[in-house]
């Protein structure tokens, strides 16, 4: 099973915090990262590398938003639902994503290259409505300014310069 290319990121990533129990979400955190999810595999794996039971794995993968038992596509978009965005009209914003994407509700694209989610505030709330692609934050966006473009336009490659371009449009477009 060490050979397994999933199971030496998950080594290195208990390497790196000493294997130690406390570390659990530091380790499953370069774990979401490196996979973009946290398998059951890898859960059970973790649980006998720090010896702690397969429960206490799945109980911190599944409540933490952080954290996903289902894969994420390689370009992961976060749309705000609190409050704030809420009233700002997000879940339109949620269904135009869907819609250019083709993902219906949250989840990922059939080629994996996206996947869409809801989450709770983003700590952007006078910047609202906000959703971050790949980490990258865009404020003040409505269901209207996201680009009716085919969605290798709307993300492509994404880098840093790319997503700064996308934020940069959306902006330009208010």
């Amino acid at each position: 099973m060490d050979n397994n290319p999933a199971m030496k990121t998950l080594d290195s990533a208990v390497e790196k915090y000493g294997g130690k129990k406390e570390a659990l979400l530091s380790i499953m955190h370069e774990i979401q990262k490196a996979q973009g999810s946290i398998s059951e595999d890898s859960a059970r794996y973790l649980s006998q590398k720090l010896d702690i039971p397969v429960s206490q794995v799945f109980s911190a993968a599944t409540f933490y938003r952080a954290f996903s038992t289902e894969p994420r596509g390689k370009h992961h978009i976060k749309v705000c639902t609190g409050t704030s965005c809420y009233l700002r009209a997000s879940e339109k914003i949620f269904e135009r994503i869907g819609r250019e994407l083709n993902i219906a509700g949250e989840g990922a694209s059939e080629d994996g290259e996206f996947s869409v989610e809801k989450v709770r505030c983003m700590g952007c709330c006078n910047a609202g409505p906000v959703m971050a692609i790949d980490e990258q934050i865009c404020e003040d966006v409505s269901a209207g300014k996201i680009p009716d473009l085919p969605k290798q336009e709307i993300i492509g490659e994404m880098t840093h310069r790319k997503a700064t371009t996308v934020i940069k449009k959306y902006r330009e477009d208010k």
